[in-house]
C-alpha cells in the first residue's frame, strides 16, 4: 500500500517530508480545491481518500469536494471529518470559558472553526445532499 498527500504549502509539505518519511509515502504540493494541481496521474487512481479537519476550512467545497472524487477508483471511499459546533473543540472552549481560572482569558475569545458558511457540512441531510452534488453514491 502507498500514501499521497499533499497541501497548498510548500512548508508543510516540506515538515511533513522530514518528519513522517517512509518507502511508501509521497507528499506534493497541491490544492485540493484547484483540479489544475492535480497530477493528471492521480484521476481515478485511489482506493480511499481522507480528509481531516479540512474540508471546513475552504470556501469552495463543491470544487474541493469534485476533485477529491475525481481522485477515486471506481467504488472508492472516502472519510471527511469536519470541526463542528459539537465537537470536543467547542466544548473545550465552552468548559474553558465557564471556569473561574480562565474565563477572563477567554471573554473576547470566539471559536470560529468555521470561516465560511458550513452548514453544509454539519447537518446530515445537507452533506449527503453536497456529496451526491459531488458525484457520491
Amino acid at each position: 500500500a502507498s500514501v499521497v498527500g499533499f497541501d497548498p504549502s510548500s512548508d508543510f509539505i516540506s515538515h511533513a517530508s522530514r518528519h513522517n518519511s517512509s518507502h511508501n509515502v509521497l507528499y506534493h504540493v497541491a490544492d485540493a480545491s484547484d483540479a489544475s494541481t492535480i497530477k493528471p496521474e492521480w484521476k481515478g487512481a485511489f482506493t480511499k481518500v481522507v480528509s481531516n479537519l479540512v474540508v471546513h476550512w475552504i470556501p469552495d467545497k463543491v470544487t474541493t469536494i469534485k476533485v477529491l472524487h475525481s481522485c477515486l477508483k471506481s467504488r472508492g471511499e472516502v472519510l471527511f471529518t469536519c470541526a463542528t459546533p459539537e465537537n470536543m473543540f467547542y466544548q473545550t472552549y465552552r468548559d474553558m470559558a465557564s471556569h473561574p481560572k480562565w474565563k477572563n482569558y477567554l471573554e473576547d475569545f470566539v471559536p470560529s472553526a468555521f470561516p465560511w458558511p458550513s452548514s453544509d457540512l454539519v447537518r446530515e441531510r445537507n452533506s449527503s445532499r453536497l456529496l451526491e452534488e459531488c458525484g457520491f453514491e
